[in-house]
């Protein structure tokens, strides 16, 4: 509700210190006919709302005196500060305050009028004899608004120095402490007070505008305190401008609020860009893989046929090797998303980091050593991929930190620590630049890296944190300028119900049957990887038959009376590997299925193919993993048929 004659601001304030007051409080405005502008709760149960005829509704609540009421009209006329007090049978001493307030406008001001009763008589004192009370007597009147409001208020000289503080503003100065720490008795005085504009905003007030401040901070002790602020001239009756007027009211909770809520919501523009980043990198990762397997397939072919003394080997060496670095960095992109498939298991980490160390040190340069300690067994449920890139990737990140060389200590070993479940450790050491505090700090962050190399995209420890930390898992790192960095892993160990597993005998390379008994069905949409796997196929001795799509799969398998193994891409045009598999059961219930993909994305989940027991062989492959894939897939079709 608002006044017609105060400012909005001024009017909302006003209301707001009134409804706080536990005495009846209303602003009456009109000389001729004086209306209720405003009423506060207490006022509203004495029955007098906003609209009423002043005097009528406070002789009604107040049982005043018709020589009273008279008086009372003659004051809300002139605006005129009075303190009245009269005695009522049965409601005692009454006291009746009118504070007129001073406007920047023509016309006579709203009042404000408050009283109180006590269950004492008291004597009568008439309106027309209180007009000449002292300024004090002012001062008591305003203090049933001033002192019990919750919102700053202080009336302060033109030259700025404080008159009076309610003791809501003495709250907001006492936290506002200045440098030597003591408050400020003046808002102008606050620190910070000319960066916010509440210097100007008081000049203004002080030279007969209102002004107003819109969230300005001051220093609460270690955190901030957040006011909206308005400031009103105070005028004589020569429209001179005695004095200045200040509300501040704590709007801290209502800017912390909505902080929070900012950060939440730049928290999930962030996870949705990064949503974003990761279902790119599938679709990459897809496109990638699929020329990497060409790529790495045919080079295994080449190597094949190349004597180890011939000048070429080297070149298709080289090949290889950039292939099988691309292929890092596709299970980078996937693991920076989230979207690659995990095959979940227990195995002995101790055993599969020494298993990887020849690949790995390949990757390095020739001048940079590594060492590595493997103490006891480490049994970890994981997807053993996972860990192998943990172990590239940190690798990768030691070897450029060592441009002109230097060595690599590689430690994997079961510890416990403190009363926590045992863990494995996996400790990376290199010998290399080190880094400050300030890289220190955000290593882990994706894409931030110190590298100038065009290829670097700075995921490699990132991916490292979500692998780890994704497995139940730390990661810990030091580092300094000079002394190298030391990354150390703590994975936690496989449960009693999840025991590493046996190595069992190995069966024979072929299975039961020799290859040429064997017919295989390759179904893949890329030409270039048809070709590779139907020649890596036949070369190995197997009858193949390839389609370049599910549907004449469908139509190849139709001509056939018997077929062992599919082999199939997952996402193909129209028909899709899962679907093919079910349809190829109907006619070929004694084929087993073997699935292939570039996708490490959604779409290869929603198509069925992680349940357990079946067989899938990521892109990009190898000719020899193709061979080991298509070889286990038949052992095990031939183990089950033996159950049966």
């Amino acid at each position: 509700m608002r006044t017609g004659s105060l400012p909005s601001a001024a009017a909302d304030l006003l209301h707001q210190s009134l409804e706080h007051l536990a005495a009846p409080a209303i602003v009456v405005e009109g000389p001729d006919a004086p209306t209720v502008r405003l009423a506060n709760a207490s006022a509203r149960h004495h029955g007098i709302h906003a609209g009423d005829p002043a005097l009528a509704a406070l002789g009604r609540s107040l049982h005043a005196p018709p020589d009273e009421t008279a008086a009372l009209a003659k004051v809300l006329s002139s605006a005129t500060p009075t303190t009245s007090r009269w005695s009522h049978p049965d409601q005692g001493a009454i006291t009746l305050r009118v504070t007129p307030l001073a406007i920047d406008g023509d016309g006579s001001p709203p009042c404000v009028v408050t009283w109180s009763t006590a269950s004492a008589p008291a004597s009568s004192e008439p309106l027309q004899r209180a007009n000449a009370r002292t300024a004090g007597d002012d001062e008591q009147a305003l203090s049933a608004v001033v002192d019990d409001s919750p919102i700053g208020i202080q009336v302060l000289l033109p030259d700025g120095r404080p008159l009076r503080t309610n003791p809501a503003m003495h709250t907001i100065l006492a936290t506002a402490t200045a440098a030597d720490h003591h408050p400020p008795c003046s808002l102008m005085r606050i620190p910070l007070a000319q960066c916010h504009g509440l210097d100007l905003a008081f000049e203004r007030a002080a030279s007969g505008e209102v002004a107003h401040v819109e969230r300005c901070s001051i220093p609460a002790g270690d955190s901030q305190r957040w006011l909206d602020c308005d400031f009103f001239p105070v005028f004589d009756q020569n429209r001179k401008v005695t004095g200045v007027v200040a509300f501040a009211r704590d709007i801290s909770k209502r800017v912390t609020a909505q902080q929070q809520r900012e950060a939440l919501e730049k928290q999930l523009r962030q996870s949705q860009k990064l949503e974003a980043i990761g279902r790119l990198a599938g679709g990459v990762a897809h496109d990638f893989n699929n020329v990497l397997t060409s790529v790495r397939g045919y080079a295994d072919i080449l190597l094949l046929g190349i004597a180890p003394d011939h000048p070429h080997r080297e070149l298709v060496q080289q090949i290889h090797r950039a292939a099988e670095r691309g292929a890092a960095l596709t299970r980078q992109l996937a693991a920076f998303g989230r979207v690659q498939i995990t095959r979940i298991e227990t195995f002995d980490a101790s055993n599969a980091v020494i298993e990887m160390m020849p690949m790995l040190r390949r990757l390095l340069e020739t001048n940079i050593h590594v060492d590595l300690t493997a103490k006891g067994s480490a049994p970890v449920r994981a997807d053993r991929s996972q860990l192998q890139q943990v172990l590239v990737n940190l690798l990768m990140n030691a070897r450029d930190a060592m441009p002109d060389g230097g060595t690599i200590h590689v430690s994997v070993e079961p510890v416990h620590v403190g009363g926590d479940r045992p863990k494995m450790r996996l400790k990376v050491q290199d010998s290399g630049l080190g880094m400050d505090e300030a890289t220190r700090q955000r290593v882990f962050d994706p894409f931030f890296t110190t590298k100038q190399s065009v290829g670097t995209i700075g995921l490699g420890l990132s991916t490292v944190y979500g692998i780890v930390k994704e497995a139940g898992g730390t990661v810990g790192i030091d580092s300094r300028e000079g002394e190298g960095t030391t990354v150390c892993i703590l994975w936690p160990l496989a449960t009693a119900d999840n025991p590493a597993p046996t190595p069992d005998s190995e069966p024979s390379s072929s299975g039961d049957r020799p290859p040429r008994d064997v017919t295989i069905l390759v179904a893949e949409d890329d030409a270039t990887n048809r070709a590779l796997a139907v020649r890596v196929l036949k070369d190995l001795g197997y009858s193949v038959l390839a389609a370049e799509d599910g549907q004449a799969a469908l139509q190849l398998a139709a001509e056939q009376e018997h077929i062992d193994l599919l082999l199939t891409d997952v996402v193909m045009p129209g028909l899709g590997g899962r679907q093919l598999a079910e349809r190829l059961a109907h006619v070929h219930p004694e084929a087993g299925v073997l699935f292939t993909s570039g996708h490490t994305t959604d779409d290869v989940l929603r198509q069925g193919i992680r349940e357990d027991g079946v067989a899938f062989l990521p892109k990009p492959y190898s000719t020899e993993q193709l061979a080991h894939a298509v070889r286990d897939s038949l052992r095990s079709m031939d183990s089950h048929t033996r159950r049966e």
